[in-house]
């Protein structure tokens, strides 16, 4: 009996329940409809029917600001500022802690000309603010709409000592910012790291957008060290200053403050410092670069990244003492010692291919030992677990040095199998370039060029555009004689070249010239004799060489092309960007059409400063 009684208690308060929240639901539906038809009423200017339903609606609900705020402009509207008065006035008496409240009345007081009390209003507001947040935070924001910015900014730091130091962080970094105060601005953005890590983002993301000049990343480096005084471990703010050395190219700076950030968080497994090796080797900065591969090397295996730090330390250590010149027989002898205590230790293995890829490329071209290379490559050829797309990259390497060899068809063996493995992959595409340019060497020019328009629709844009180039130099100079021997003697010469046979290059393009006077190829003999001086390092030959190309066959179809190289040699080589700067407005201004146009373009603007995505 008494768990039949339960029972029914249980089943009554359900129904009630249910019934309850019917009639809320009742309610609040009668709520809306209301709140609808009073703002019909106020747009269509019917002021006093809306007046009606707001006072309603505000008698019911007086801690809704909404209902109070569109009865005063009801009020107002009507033409009894009055009634708005002195409903206003009440209404801070009942809830005198409200600071909209005040704000309201002091905008009407002002409307009404009494401005000393409408700013008396204002005043106390810092004396009544409720330890609330969003209503701080709305107090300040009506306060700015009212340019009252010295007062919406008391509100915020009086906030912050009602609720404590952080709580109001972005609201007054924000605030700073509307204000003209850079330096406070900043200092309360990195504040807000301090709470919500997340916001790095956000913040980098304002600084690039916004900063134009170096003084305002010297500002915001300013900023983090005085907060870095109060908070030494934070390792947000290591992570922003070593990002602004980043923006500022000190990447010295940038790797002493992330090493400092891997010391104090042990969740960095070093990914910030190869990224940031990687920035600082494409910028040039190579001793930098191979400063932070070798500190990822020291971590040991166990770092992810050890593999790939060892293989662009190699590059890096290489690129930064051939920036000083040519290699020294002790470096040279220094990077032996490298690369072989390294495959003592590790080995051949999937790992360690790219690494031994490099050596390769070393041994070729600072040791002029294309048999070693070969060995070294033809050993890794056989080594089982070696990632697919790496083997494909080994494969075409070899084959390249095969050809320099004149082991032509081995060469190609290697191309094919790469081109038959990743058919349709930029590296079976490659792979089909290079078969097609050892047809064009050997002189068989339709074959080469029916290859070469199939590769114009590559997926990779610079297979394309050297497709481009090819099939349309063979279609301009094709036919020029019955028999077509200039070609052939061009062609061979260019793989004389690319067998590093400098001076046989040489003596088969002067012969072409002697054979051929005034011949259309004239401009390409020039063009591959400038490509010769910049391998043998003889840079004034080679700008004057190029030089001559655009200048004297300005409408021929190397011209953009040797406006190109000189760039990027001044650019890359040189590193004279200031040189190489109009070089590149030269060709995409002058050439529109040209196949390079775009990405002269692109390192146009990167030069001078653009931002460029």
């Amino acid at each position: 009996m008494n768990i039949l009684r339960k029972f029914n208690t249980i089943h009554l308060d359900r129904r009630l329940a249910t019934i309850l929240m019917m009639c809320l639901l009742y309610v609040g539906t009668l709520s809306s409809q209301s709140i609808q038809l009073a703002n019909q009423y106020f747009d269509e200017g019917e002021y006093d029917k809306a007046a009606v339903i707001f006072k309603d609606l505000y008698a019911k609900n007086k801690n809704t600001d909404y209902y109070l705020s569109r009865l005063v402009l009801c009020y107002k509207s009507m033409g009894e500022p009055g009634q708005a008065r002195q409903l206003l006035e009440n209404a801070i008496k009942e809830t005198p802690n409200n600071p909209r409240l005040y704000v309201n009345y002091s905008d009407l007081l002002r409307e009404n000309g009494e401005i000393q009390k409408a700013d008396e209003q204002l005043n106390k507001i810092i004396n009544i603010l409720p330890a609330d947040k969003f209503k701080i935070i709305d107090a300040s924001v009506l306060l700015q709409n009212l340019n009252k910015m010295d007062m919406a900014l008391a509100v915020l730091l009086k906030g912050e000592t009602l609720l404590g130091s952080g709580s109001f962080s972005m609201d007054l970094a924000n605030l700073y910012g509307r204000m003209g105060n850079r330096q406070k601005m900043l200092y309360y953005y990195l504040d807000v790291l301090k709470t919500d890590p997340l916001m790095y983002q956000n913040i980098t993301s304002m600084v690039q957008r916004t900063f134009t000049s170096d003084t305002e990343y010297d500002d915001l480096q300013q900023a983090i060290y005085e907060k870095l005084g109060t908070d030494p471990g934070n390792a947000q703010l290591i992570q922003l200053l070593s990002w602004i050395f980043i923006q500022k190219k000190d990447f010295k700076s940038a790797l002493r403050q992330l090493k400092a950030l891997r010391s104090t968080d042990d969740n960095d497994n070093g990914r910030r410092i190869v990224e940031l090796a990687a920035v600082a080797y494409n910028e040039g900065q190579y001793n930098v670069a191979a400063e932070a591969y070798k500190y990822i090397i020291d971590l040991g295996r166990s770092s992810p990244y050890f593999n790939t730090a060892y293989d662009q330390y190699f590059n890096a250590l290489i690129k930064g003492k051939l920036d000083r010149g040519d290699l020294t027989t002790g470096e040279i002898q220094e990077m032996d010692t490298l690369f072989t205590g390294f495959l003592n230790e590790y080995g051949r293995s999937g790992q360690t291919a790219k690494v031994m890829q490099t050596y390769a490329s070393y041994l070729v071209l600072y040791k002029n030992d294309l048999k070693g290379a070969i060995k070294v490559l033809t050993d890794y050829v056989e080594v089982i677990g070696v990632n697919p797309r790496d083997m494909a990259a080994i494969k075409l390497d070899l084959g390249n040095y095969l050809l320099m060899t004149g082991e032509r068809w081995d060469a190609s063996l290697l191309y094919s199998q790469v081109d038959k493995d990743f058919k349709e992959d930029p590296l079976g595409q490659e792979a089909r370039y290079r078969n097609a340019l050892l047809s064009y060497y050997a002189g068989d020019f339709s074959w080469a060029q029916t290859q070469f328009d199939v590769l114009k629709n590559s997926t990779s844009r610079p297979i394309s555009n050297d497709a481009i180039d090819r099939s349309v130099f063979i279609m301009d100079n094709m036919g020029l004689d019955s028999t077509d021997v200039a070609m052939k003697l061009y062609a061979s010469a260019e793989l004389l070249i690319y067998r590093n046979q400098f001076e046989l290059a040489l003596q088969k393009l002067d012969t072409l010239t002697k054979q051929f006077p005034e011949h259309a190829l004239d401009d390409d003999v020039i063009y591959a004799k400038a490509h010769i001086y910049v391998k043998k390092r003889q840079f004034d030959e080679a700008i004057a060489a190029y030089t001559k190309v655009f200048t004297d066959y300005k409408d021929e179809i190397r011209a953009d092309n040797a406006l190109y190289e000189l760039a990027k040699l001044y650019d890359e080589t040189l590193l004279q960007p200031e040189k190489a700067q109009p070089l590149y407005e030269k060709l995409f201004t002058e050439y529109p059409g040209s196949i390079l146009a775009f990405d002269a373009r692109i390192r146009f603007r990167q030069l001078r400063g653009d931002k460029v995505q």
